[in-house]
Order: C-alpha cells, then structure tokens, then sequence
C-alpha cells in the first residue's frame, strides 16, 4: 500500500505466468481494475491458460497474450504504466539475466515492480532507473508478504523495521 500507484484504467505489463504473476494479476483486478494487462511470457500457451482463467473466473477479458521475445513485447511494456516481474530472471546467481535486454523498453512517469529480492537491485531494476522509472524491490515484497503470514500465525505485529535491516544486511552481505 506504500508504494500503491494510481494505475485504473491503464495499461499493465506482467512479465511470466506461474503462480506469482496469477498472484499478481489477482491483486490487480480486485483491488486496482487495470484497463489492459499484458502477460508477456515465453511460452505463450502458458500465458493463453491463465488469461483463459481469469476470463473464466472473474469475467475479466481485458488481457493480452505477448510473446515476451516478439517487437510486440517493446510497445506492451512502453505503453504500460505499472510493470511487474514474477520471473525468476535476474536472481543471484544469475544476476546478468534480464526479462528485457535494453532500456529502450521502459520511459519516465511509469513504476517497475521486481519480485526478485536477490540481488536487491536487479539488471531489470538498473535499466528502468536509468530511464528515470520507479523501482520496487522485492525484498519489499517478501518482507510485506512475510509480516501478513506472521500476523496470521501468531495473532501479533511482526517487528518490520528489525527484520528489513536484518535481510538487507544479509544479502549485502552474500
């Protein structure tokens, strides 16, 4: 909620289609209402499944299908207003992988969210800085996802600050 961007109505690009991008998606459409949402992925008939479920489901027929290795995937993203990486793609030890390749991709005014919380910082999250995007992290979601689990378990407030200072520390220091 922190870092909740104004997106209703525009455009959403969702890179992968496993369990976190249905995640994602779902939070989207409940709690934001996106125009479009484009889930770009590698193997388009993956991504055809969970459209063709949340069609089903939520009746919400608003998403579009891209082959993340296609031109198609550049005019997706660049007209996105909020995008987000379920993929592991950039995750240590592969730091030098990326869902996109270049800048090109990504201008001024739009919100990248990256799930991958090792490295902190990204490829993907250094390109999209490099063109004036804001970035999000995904120690912010883990540590967010984290405290919602603690509080269900154990009935008490989980010490946030405490815990963010102790997972930065280790993975700066790993």
């Amino acid at each position: 909620k922190s870092h909740r961007v104004k997106i209703s109505g525009d455009e959403v690009s969702i890179f992968g289609a496993g369990g976190a991008a249905r995640a994602v998606l779902y939070g989207l459409i409940s709690h934001f209402r996106p125009g479009v949402v484009h889930l770009l992925n590698r193997s388009i008939e993956r991504a055809t499944t969970l459209r063709d479920f949340f069609v089903k489901s939520f009746g919400f027929r608003q998403i579009e299908v891209v082959d993340l290795y296609t031109p198609a995937s550049l005019k997706a993203v660049s007209r996105s207003k909020l995008i987000v990486n379920t993929t592991p793609l950039g995750m240590s030890p592969n730091i030098s992988d990326s869902p996109l390749q270049s800048e090109a991709y990504f201008k001024k005014g739009q919100t990248l969210v990256d799930l991958v919380y090792n490295p902190m910082e990204t490829r993907l999250m250094k390109m999209a800085k490099s063109k004036g995007v804001k970035t999000i992290g995904g120690l912010e979601i883990l540590l967010c996802q984290g405290a919602r689990s603690f509080e269900l378990w154990t009935n008490r407030k989980m010490p946030v600050v405490k815990v963010r200072r102790t997972l930065r520390s280790y993975l700066s220091n790993n």
